[in-house]
């Protein structure tokens, strides 16, 4: 198959399934989530105020993205680990279990395009939602300078590649387990503890909070030479891990 003929594969296969998250209730519940679990406005905006006055303008878009970024990525973990954990049981190992995947199989379609379509639309359609939310608490913080703070490109990037380095890392494991797990429900059990483990580990281990999930994905807090060695470690695993699974993913299909 040439690389041409893969590409549309994966293009048709991640419009099919973009079309079935869209109708899927995880992902209005997650949505709910998204936007509620950020804190008040309010909060971002004093902090914003307080640095308008003797503080140059893109003083104040840094602070801005910074604390958007904090709040965020922080606020994003728990719900995103239970969404990715759902979503990926229903594509991949429910589908297994009932039979399903067969008939998926059946199509006169690539393997690697289904498994690679299947995690891109999931990607997609999640770092959307966490844009949309995040964009739409910035404009709550500011409306009058929302346009002149988003212009600043290094302070959007930076945020905007946290979240998706985070989104990632849950994508990877997840996937992972799903593709070691016999079923649907040891799979989010795995995935779900491996993954909150981290959080305990920060009350139990204060001084290495900011070198683990999710607060190494924080930019500008607790930034030192370490931290910024640490979120490429994570990103590098997160790529293994997916890797590791769309090779385990191809070799489940052809076995079944």
């Amino acid at each position: 198959m040439d690389v041409r003929n893969l590409a549309d594969q994966i293009v048709e296969v991640t419009l099919w399934e973009i079309r079935g998250l869209a109708r899927s209730p995880f992902l209005a519940i997650f949505s709910f989530i998204l936007f509620f679990s950020l804190p008040s406005p309010s909060i971002g905006k004093n902090v914003i105020e307080a640095r308008l006055g003797p503080s140059p303008y893109v003083v104040a878009a840094h602070d801005l993205y910074g604390h958007i970024a904090m709040q965020a990525v922080a606020s994003f973990y728990v719900p995103l680990v239970l969404v990715v954990s759902f979503i990926l049981m229903n594509s991949i190992t429910k589908e297994f279990d009932s039979g399903l995947a067969k008939f998926y199989f059946s199509l006169p379609i690539s393997r690697l395009a289904i498994v690679v379509g299947k995690l891109l639309s999931m990607s997609l359609v999640l770092f959307s939602i966490e844009t949309l939310a995040v964009l739409s608490y910035a404009f709550l913080i500011e409306p009058w300078n929302f346009l002149g703070y988003s212009s600043i490109f290094e302070d959007s990037l930076i945020l905007f590649s946290s979240l998706f380095i985070e989104l990632l890392f849950i994508l990877g494991v997840v996937t992972y387990a799903c593709m070691l797990a016999p079923r649907s429900w040891v799979a989010i059990a795995c995935s779900t503890i491996s993954l909150y483990s981290f959080l305990v580990l920060d009350e139990v281990l204060p001084q290495a909070k900011w070198y683990l999930p999710p607060y190494v994905f924080i930019p500008y807090i607790g930034f030192t030479d370490l931290a910024s060695l640490v979120e490429p470690a994570f990103l590098a695993i997160s790529a293994v891990l997916l890797l590791i699974s769309t090779y385990l993913f191809v070799k489940k299909i052809e076995v079944d």
